[in-house]
């Protein structure tokens, strides 16, 4: 008989030792002989039959089993493969993003040592510019190639995106667009880095859909309501400058009538430009009227708010006071110089006479004074202790 399935070897046993024990060759077999070796035979057949079937379930078994590892190995093999890409991805975005940083500090470094080289004359005007902020002079900044923007107004963001295609212009010619978009979201920050993570992946294939698809977010309609109330509550504050308040107002009007034309956005800002100065130049500008455009309005509001630093004589408290003040912005005295009382000459060319002294009489100078002037100019100078 077989073994069962679970036996590690198949052997066959169908016979007994014992079948022709005390046979002998001469002696004729018996039918029950015959009989007895054919059921034997018929039971062997069966047994090897069962035990082939057996060897089949077993190889079928094992190949499944080998298919069903192959396809898991396959798997885990393929997940690795896309992990190895990613980490590959990641690593070279990390890359560029040093070597970015590296420039910006290298950029930042740099401008931060010519910032600090300063002379005596200049650390004497930032101690009179601390004292008295209205008489500044504009300077050129620079915080490095391109900045971060961090803002949410569309009229900032236009500026500011042109300023990155005008960057992008100037790139390398191997930069493709993955690059440059890598560029791009290394450069937002805040609300407009939000909208760049949400946006589809046809929306960012390249760096212009991705700008526009970021201006058309913060277009929305309630970022538009947010911009009127900000221009509803914006004031000139008490210690803020004209040109301060000017850079601070311009965005939020463009931001907030952005679907109007030109020259009604210039309208808008001279607007509310004078409506919103401090009540003592607005309503100085109202009285002497002569500004015609924005350019004018803004030159006329800064040129007040120059005379009311330095003038002692400007006062709202009486009508004499209040005279005095409108006198001094449409007649402004200037200091009395030379240069002011030089006036052309319409019959001469290249020639200038003055009219304030052109009578007074020419002081003569002889050779003596002049030696003796030039003498005292080569005297060595002593130091007083």
């Amino acid at each position: 008989m077989g073994d069962p399935p679970n036996s590690a070897d198949i052997s066959v046993s169908v016979t007994t030792k014992n079948s022709f024990w005390n046979k002998n060759e001469s002696e004729i077999a018996r039918q029950s002989d015959v009989k007895r070796m054919y059921d034997i035979t018929h039971t062997l057949e069966e047994a090897i039959n069962r035990s082939l079937r057996l060897v089949n379930r077993r190889a079928t078994s094992n190949t499944t089993a080998i298919n069903d590892m192959a396809a898991g190995v396959n798997a885990n093999l393929e997940v690795i493969n896309n992990r190895i890409d990613t980490l590959s991805q990641k690593v070279t975005k990390l890359e560029t993003n040093l070597d970015m940083n590296s420039t910006n500090n290298t950029l930042e470094s740099a401008n931060q040592t010519l910032a600090d080289i300063q002379t005596h004359e200049a650390i004497d005007d930032t101690i009179v510019g601390e004292a008295d902020q209205i008489n500044m002079i504009n300077v050129l900044e620079k915080d490095g190639i391109m900045s971060t923007y961090k803002d949410e107004s569309v009229v900032t963001f236009d500026t500011w995106a042109q300023k990155f295609k005008d960057l992008l212009d100037c790139a390398p010619a191997n930069w493709d667009e993955a690059t440059k978009l890598h560029r791009l979201k290394f450069h937002l920050e805040g609300t407009t880095r939000s909208i760049f993570d949400k946006l589809r992946p046809n929306e960012k294939d390249t760096v212009s859909n991705a700008l526009s698809a970021i201006r058309s977010k913060l277009a929305a309609p309630h970022r538009l309501e947010i911009s009127k109330r900000e221009l509803m509550m914006c004031k000139q504050r008490n210690n803020e400058t004209v040109r301060e308040f000017m850079t601070r107002l311009v965005p939020l009007v463009r931001a907030t009538f952005e679907n109007e034309t030109e020259a009604q956005k210039q309208a808008k800002i001279r607007e509310e430009f004078l409506e919103r100065l401090r009540p003592n130049i607005s309503f100085l500008i109202r009285i002497v009227g002569s500004a015609k455009d924005l350019d004018e309005l803004y030159a006329k509001a800064q040129e007040i708010e120059v005379l009311t630093a330095t003038n002692d004589s400007f006062s709202f408290d009486n009508p004499r006071g209040l005279a005095n003040s409108i006198n001094i912005i449409q007649n402004p005295k200037l200091p009395e110089t030379n240069i002011n009382s030089w006036v052309r000459n319409p019959n001469q060319n290249n020639q200038y006479q003055s009219s304030s002294t052109s009578n007074w009489p020419q002081r003569q100078y002889n050779s003596s004074q002049f030696n003796t002037q030039k003498a005292r100019q080569q005297l060595p100078k002593t130091t007083s202790k």
